[in-house]
């Protein structure tokens, strides 16, 4: 199990947004529709694809208790229903400007606001 934990919710929320507007929406090809998440030293990466397109999205500042970390987070849309979103006006929504933890397991993710 890896922790990955950051000050900004709304940073980590708007780069998997980010990076899910590139992820497949075939379903003959599940691992691309999800996204894939990489921490390098204090660098979170956010990567979407569909075999076409890519999108990257960085965030610094992240710790993780378990060092280096590759995984690929799988079915982004059910993943996006539950992150919080920007308001109308573009400010951070509920949920969305407090510290975030993710716990990553073999098949699971969770947030935790």
């Amino acid at each position: 199990m890896h922790t990955i934990t950051h000050d900004n919710a709304q940073a980590i929320c708007d780069a998997i947004r980010a990076a899910s507007v590139s992820s497949s929406a075939d379903t003959c090809v599940p691992i691309l529709q999800g996204v894939h998440l990489r921490v390098r030293g204090d660098v979170l990466t956010v990567t979407g694809t569909d075999r076409y397109r890519l999108t990257r999205a960085t965030v610094g500042g992240v710790t993780s208790d378990g060092g280096d970390l590759n995984v690929t987070l799988e079915d982004v849309s059910a993943l996006l229903k539950v992150l919080p979103r920007r308001t109308a006006t573009g400010k951070p929504g509920k949920g969305g400007t407090g510290p975030i933890s993710i716990e990553i397991g073999d098949t699971t993710a969770t947030f935790a606001f």
